[in-house]
C-alpha cells in the first residue's frame, strides 16, 4: 500500500496566534510504507498554547527520525510505538506542567495522532481533537475528552444540546494542564480505498460530520492538490459560519 497526504491550517477569526501544530511524515522505512501524523491544539484560554503544541509535535518528529527505523526492523513494532509514545507523553506532559509551575502559567495542548505501517495503525488520544476513518461514510474513532462528551455518553445531554452547551470547550484533561494524564490508544487495520482524517476542533465546531464526508469523499481525494484544496475549501466553510478558534486537518488516503 501506499498514501496520499495532504493538509491544511488556519489562524481563525479571532486569535492573535495560531496555536494548532501539525507533523507529517511519510515514505519507505526498511521496505515498508508509514505515514505519521501528529495534530496538536494548543488550548486557546491557556497562556502558551502554541509553545505546548509545537514542543509535542517537535518530540514526535525527533522520535520518528531517530527511534522510528530501528523499532520498524522489530517483530513487536507496535507495542514497541505504544510503550514509546505513552513514555514521550508522560515526559511531556510533566515538563509541560513544571514548566508552568514555574513560571506561575498555565499551558496545555491535545493530540490526536496516528501511525501506519503498511496497512495496519496506531492511534494516540489526548483531549478532544479527533480521528475519524471515511470510505462509505463517516466514523469518529477517537472519544473526546471533554466534559460534554461525557454528559453525552452518560444520557445527560442529547447530541443536539450538546452543539450549544456553555460547557462545550471544558476537557477532562490534556497534556501540559496537570500531573497526571491518561493516555489513549486506538488500534487496527485499514484498507485500500479509505481515508483518514485528523482534526482539530476548530475544524468540526460548525461543521457537521455529514458536510466533512460530502467534502472528503475518499474516491475523489487521489492527489495532495486535491486533498489540500478541499481541506481549505472546509477550513473557508468553517470562517464563513464564524468559527472563532483555529483550524487545522490532515488527510491521509490509502491507495
Amino acid at each position: 500500500m501506499s498514501y496520499v497526504v495532504g493538509a491544511a491550517t488556519d489562524i481563525g477569526l479571532v486569535k492573535d496566534t495560531n496555536q494548532d501544530s501539525l507533523v507529517i511524515k511519510s515514505g519507505k522505512c526498511n521496505a515498508k510504507e508509514v505515514v505519521l501524523a501528529v495534530l496538536c491544539d494548543g488550548m486557546g484560554g491557556l497562556n502558551k498554547g502554541e509553545l505546548a503544541s509545537a514542543e509535542t509535535v517537535r518530540r514526535f518528529g525527533k522520535w520518528s527520525e531517530e527511534q522510528l527505523p530501528k523499532i520498524v526492523e522489530q517483530g513487536n513494532m507496535f507495542r514497541q510505538i505504544r510503550e514509546d509514545w505513552n513514555g514521550m507523553i508522560t515526559d511531556i506532559n510533566q515538563q509541560l506542567y513544571m514548566y508552568g509551575q514555574d513560571n506561575h502559567t498555565n499551558l496545555g495542548t491535545t493530540i490526536t495522532g496516528i501511525i501506519i505501517v503498511d496497512n495496519e495503525y496506531l492511534i494516540i488520544n489526548v483531549g478532544d481533537s479527533r480521528t475519524y476513518i471515511l470510505d462509505e461514510d463517516i466514523y469518529q474513532l477517537t472519544e473526546d475528552q471533554s466534559l460534554i462528551a461525557r454528559e453525552v455518553k452518560l444520557g445527560r445531554l442529547t447530541e443536539e444540546q450538546a452543539k450549544t452547551d456553555p460547557r462545550k470547550n471544558v476537557l477532562l484533561q490534556c497534556v501540559g494542564a496537570t500531573e497526571d494524564i491518561e493516555v489513549e490508544f486506538y488500534d487496527g487495520k485499514l484498507a485500500s480505498g479509505q481515508g483518514v482524517l485528523l482534526c482539530s476542533d476548530g475544524f468540526r465546531h460548525v461543521v457537521s460530520d455529514d458536510e466533512i464526508y460530502s467534502y472528503l469523499k475518499p474516491d475523489d481525494m487521489n492527489s495532495e492538490l486535491i486533498i489540500t484544496q478541499t481541506l481549505r475549501q472546509l477550513i473557508a466553510l468553517n470562517i464563513a459560519r464564524k468559527e472563532s478558534d483555529n483550524i487545522t486537518a490532515a488527510f491521509i488516503k490509502v491507495v
